[in-house]
């Protein structure tokens, strides 16, 4: 008689990744890191931006807009216009906003990353921007 183990043929099923939480919301800036590379892809410089404790600036973002605004609750943009793909946020053609890619979004932690065409050496400026939800 063959008696076959299954103990060691059994397959775990993969689980699913992890749902991202909802953007949606008031987000205060806690850090913000500026690298900023020449044309030949050289890093020239990183800046990094702590937000002192305190500060009450925040970032708000609906399913459609982003907009900043000052501790007292005064918009210091408008609403700008974006449609959002996976982890990709994609300002309207009249905004000159470059695209932001989410990094990191829970439910109290927010990353986002953008990287702006500049005009010093022609290169450009990678900016990332840690957030924790209001």
């Amino acid at each position: 008689m063959l008696l076959l183990s299954t103990l060691g043929c059994s397959k775990k099923a993969d689980s699913p990744p992890p749902a991202m939480a909802a953007l949606e919301g008031s987000w205060n800036p806690t850090q913000s890191v500026a690298t900023t590379y020449n044309n030949a892809g050289v890093q020239i410089d990183q800046q990094t931006y702590n937000n002192p404790p305190g500060n009450t600036n925040y970032t708000t973002f609906t399913s459609t807009t982003m907009q900043l605004f000052t501790s007292g609750g005064v918009g210091v943009t408008g609403p700008q216009p974006y449609t959002r793909s996976g982890n990709t946020l994609t300002f309207e053609p009249s905004n000159p906003l470059p695209p932001y890619t989410i990094r990191q979004l829970t439910a109290t932690e927010l990353t986002l990353f953008q990287v702006v065409p500049g005009s010093f050496q022609k290169g450009h400026t990678d900016y990332e921007t840690h957030y924790t939800r209001r």
